[in-house]
């Protein structure tokens, strides 16, 4: 039998449709019945912080990148790389600062403890660490309210008017 398919004449599969759904049923059931895939070995844990923490200030971008994604995963078990991420949202290097930002999105209120150095990471040359300083610190609620007068000063600072 032939037909016009897009202006090419073809010649029709004598396949049946019975065929079709014996082969489909065949690689469904070989799809269930496949085991799931082992863990991957590179999950993180929380307990990769500390490793992490001092992988982002590694001399090659790609380490420092890595280190980013990987606390990426963790979210609010990353909570003591608040300030190391913030300050890496002013690398020299794109995929660092993009994943540090990713991660920072997922990373909620820091610990209080930060508060000091947060406050002074507002007045950074880096534009997008002053920025993440001062949303991390928006993050803590009242318990950010001693760095209002340096969140006052930098929103003030000439480069800001």
């Amino acid at each position: 039998m032939k037909s016009y398919n897009g202006g090419m004449l073809r010649e029709e599969s004598p396949v049946s449709s019975a065929a079709i759904g014996h082969w489909a049923g065949r690689c469904y059931n070989r799809v269930r019945s496949t085991p799931p895939p082992p863990p991957r070995s590179n999950t993180v844990v929380p307990a990769d912080v500390p490793q992490l923490l001092a992988a982002l200030t590694a001399a090659e971008p790609a380490e420092r990148a890595r280190a980013a994604e990987q606390l990426s995963r963790l979210g609010p078990h990353a909570r003591a790389a608040a300030v190391p991420l913030a300050r890496a949202c002013g690398d020299q290097d794109e995929e660092v600062r993009e994943w540090a930002v990713a991660a920072l999105e997922e990373l909620g209120a820091p610990p209080v403890a930060d508060l000091a150095v947060l406050a002074s990471l507002l007045a950074d040359h880096s534009a997008d660490a002053g920025y993440w300083a001062a949303t991390l610190l928006g993050r803590l609620g009242e318990d950010a309210a001693p760095a209002v007068p340096a969140l006052a000063s930098a929103l003030s600072g000439p480069e800001r008017r």
